[in-house]
């Protein structure tokens, strides 16, 4: 089973693809997730670490070309999940 951080990225990922560029910070990302700033600017550090977020613009970073192939990916199979339920 995934361990928390893991889970927590795919969660920034989908959101990434769901929520405004302008919206996409740690803080707007804490609030919408329910988590502390501190676990979201963790992920979003290893987000970045793999080649799937770019935060060379700091306060509003983005996915990168591989990271919105990814987060689509995650939300076709959760709402795969969803629809069998």
């Amino acid at each position: 089973m995934p361990n928390q951080i893991e889970i927590l990225k795919l969660r920034i990922l989908i959101c990434f693809l769901e929520m405004s560029q302008e919206s996409c910070t740690v803080t707007n990302l804490s609030k919408t997730l329910v988590e502390e700033k501190y676990a979201v600017s963790r992920a979003m550090m290893a987000l970045e670490k793999e080649g799937l977020l770019d935060r060379s613009e700091v306060r509003h970073p983005a996915l990168t070309p591989a990271g919105s192939d990814a987060a689509k990916k995650y939300a076709e199979r959760m709402d795969i999940a969803m629809n069998h339920l």
